[in-house]
């Protein structure tokens, strides 16, 4: 082989060599945007799953704080009855006495 032959096979490798390592860099590159794509989706869903459980978290709480005070207004108008039961009980009591 001539030197010249030799040069020429140098520069073509060279050159073929520079390609295929922009090439990877390229695909490197494209990697990681894709990669960080992918995140930034994981992330919005991530968010939007919090977002579903804490409304479903305060319906909640707020549904039990409904339930709760019913209870006490039931506690509150069985308390009240109770009272007018014995109210009447004892007016029954004074009229029979009389």
């Amino acid at each position: 082989m001539s030197k010249e032959n030799v040069d020429t096979e140098n520069i073509t490798n060279s050159a073929k060599k520079k390609k295929l390592m922009e090439t990877e860099y390229d695909l490197k590159i494209l990697r990681l945007k894709n990669i960080i794509e992918k995140e930034k989706q994981l992330k919005d869903i991530q968010i939007k799953h919090e977002e579903k459980l804490n409304a479903m978290k305060e319906n909640h709480l707020k549904e039990i704080n409904n339930l709760e005070l019913r209870a006490y207004l039931a506690q509150a108008k069985l308390a009240e009855l109770l009272l007018v039961k014995e109210e009447d009980a004892q007016i029954s009591n004074k009229a029979n006495m009389l």
